[in-house]
């Protein structure tokens, strides 16, 4: 997928966290589990970690929508 395209897929799926709240893996999983067809949450889950989209803890236990990004969509 070009670069571009990417980006705008991550920033439409980061739409559907809300910022201020802590989310488990599980449920970020969940989420992005009912938003695409192909079966790896995983792979998007750490996408938008890496692209500043959602944060995340150390041990993975908890994820957060960082501010920035949040200012982003407004």
């Amino acid at each position: 997928m070009r670069p571009a395209k990417r980006d705008l897929a991550l920033h439409r799926l980061a739409r559907l966290f809300a910022a201020g709240t802590d989310y488990r893996e599980r449920d970020v999983n969940a989420i992005l589990g009912a938003a695409h067809t192909f079966g790896d949450a995983t792979m998007l889950r750490r996408a938008l970690c890496d692209a500043g989209l959602l944060a995340r803890t150390d041990d993975g236990t908890r994820y957060w929508k960082p501010a920035e990004a949040a200012e982003v969509e407004s």
